[in-house]
């Protein structure tokens, strides 16, 4: 019987700041040098990822961006649509790249459940439908 290649995901809500961005970047580099076949997708809502160079074998979806106008407060950055649309749309791009990427680790930089809960829905979507894979925080 042979195992799938393993699988991480590795969530950011990121608003502008690099260093969220950069520490994903930087643990991707270091577990696909240790993992032969690993494969990592890099979730993020960094409005600059774009300007980084991959490490083989580490792809990203951009989420929509946002930034922060107070605390625990977001707003599109780009799109004019109300902040619970763009909470709700991260939600559901976060949910669909899970589901169809099918991690076996989840790994969420800073915000345990995302901006504004945006992670939520996944996480029990994972409970549910995908319980050996592990979440970190």
């Amino acid at each position: 019987m042979t195992h799938p290649a393993p699988r991480v995901l590795c969530y950011s809500h990121d608003t502008f700041g690099l260093g969220h961005l950069r520490r994903s970047l930087n643990l991707a580099a270091a577990l696909v040098r240790a993992i032969d076949d690993l494969s990592i997708m890099l979730v993020t809502g960094s409005a600059v990822a774009h300007r980084f160079p991959l490490p083989p074998r580490v792809d990203y979806v951009k989420l929509p961006a946002v930034r922060k106008t107070a605390d625990e407060q977001y707003a599109s950055r780009c799109l004019s649509i109300p902040d619970d649309n763009v909470r709700d749309l991260r939600a559901n791009l976060i949910e669909q790249v899970v589901r169809d990427f099918r991690p076996h680790i989840l790994l969420a930089d800073h915000a345990p459940a995302g901006m504004r809960g945006e992670l939520r829905p996944t996480l029990a979507w994972l409970r549910e439908n995908l319980p050996e894979c592990r979440t970190i925080v």
